[in-house]
């Protein structure tokens, strides 16, 4: 599944409005994919290489305490 399909299936394609029975649903919908993209984009992460890393200037070291976070902390 791709991230766009990922925001397409919690947005459900429809606007959250605040009376809505279904806006705690869209909430934790919201809150399931980003935790999962922030899990994805931490992987990606981990796979770099040195050269890479020091082209956007970030150390192994800031990599490795990046990926040590659990998927839930920012």
């Amino acid at each position: 599944m791709t991230d766009t399909a990922l925001r397409d299936a919690a947005n459900l394609g429809q606007p959250e409005r605040p009376g809505s029975a279904f806006a705690p649903f869209l909430r934790f919908c919201r809150c399931i994919v980003s935790r999962y993209e922030r899990w994805l984009q931490r992987q990606d992460l981990a796979e770099l290489d040195d050269h890479l890393l020091r082209d956007i200037g970030i150390s192994p070291n800031d990599v490795a305490r990046e990926c040590a976070k659990p998927f839930w902390r920012r």
